[in-house]
């Protein structure tokens, strides 16, 4: 690629010193009906150090001309709408992640037939441990099974005659069949389920279209951990039962469901109303759409 002259001409770069708003490619300028004429800055792409892409004022008459048929003010409109719905779009992780937690709930809410809630209590909080009582519910908070469960390697006087996981296991086979199976935190107890069923030699429950509860909680509760880059655990107020557990999941799950979804950024409204057929702009306002449910319906 050839270095082109950039004498006397402003330089950026995308990431470290941004063009301002009114600076825009003439790539981008065909898009809203104008006509690059005169080039005020360039800006650096790639690592070759070469400042190979000019940029030309909106702004200004002796940078940019209106094609026939383009209104300039018009269009100079339409370029701002865009850059501050990119800017949106750069930084939208919170309201994404949000309005994906309410979305995920109101389906599940609408769909309750479908789902179960699983709780469970080990007898630590350890994947290796063994499953000491287990319930399973459903979004109206009826039980299927609430059991205390006799572990293999306990003889506790408080667990003696209490079934063993042999024996409850074919009854949660049948409650969780074609089931989705919700749980507070998929990974601790889906891993010390299948330990369990592996353990005892029988086939295992449809792990793959479990639901996380907690994972869904914590990107509701849009709190970002920078040490560990996720969303922060949030505390789980559930009790000292299996079932406990259970209804207070219900209870997270028809919070989230109840919320009502972010409003989209004014850009995209402003824009909207434009009418504006420009690609750049289809393109952003369809990757908002995609993250609020209410311009989809």
């Amino acid at each position: 690629m050839v270095k082109k002259n950039t004498e006397g001409l402003k330089k950026y770069h995308w990431k470290n010193n941004r063009p301002p708003k009114n600076l825009l490619t003439a790539s981008y300028l065909k898009e809203l009906g104008l006509k690059a004429v005169k080039p005020v800055g360039v800006i650096q792409v790639g690592i070759s150090q070469l400042y190979n892409v000019r940029l030309y004022d909106i702004n200004r008459v002796d940078s940019v001309e209106a094609e026939k048929g383009t209104i300039l003010e018009e269009a100079r409109l339409i370029s701002n709408y865009i850059i501050d719905l990119q800017d949106y779009i750069n930084q939208w992780d919170y309201d994404s992640a949000y309005n994906e937690s309410v979305e995920s709930a109101k389906k599940i809410v609408k769909n309750k037939e479908e789902f179960v809630i699983l709780g469970m209590k080990t007898t630590t909080l350890n994947t290796k441990n063994e499953i000491v009582e287990l319930a399973i519910t459903d979004l109206d908070g009826n039980t299927f099974i609430n059991t205390l469960v006799r572990p293999s390697s306990n003889a506790q006087d408080i667990l003696e005659g209490k079934p063993t996981f042999a024996q409850v296991y074919p009854k949660i086979m049948e409650i969780t069949k074609h089931k989705h199976i919700c749980v507070y935190n998929r990974q601790l107890n889906f891993t010390i389920l299948k330990r369990t069923v592996h353990k005892y030699g029988f086939p295992q429950l449809n792990y793959s279209s479990g639901i996380c509860i907690m994972l869904m909680h914590n990107e509701y509760c849009n709190k970002w951990d920078n040490t560990n880059k996720c969303w922060e655990n949030q505390s789980f107020n559930g009790g000292y039962q299996a079932l406990e557990d259970c209804l207070a999941t219900e209870r997270l799950v028809k919070k989230m469901a109840e919320s009502e979804y972010r409003t989209p950024p004014d850009a995209y409204y402003q824009l909207n109303k434009t009418g504006t057929q420009a690609k750049t702009a289809t393109t952003l306002m369809g990757m908002v759409k995609e993250i609020f449910p209410q311009l989809k319906e």
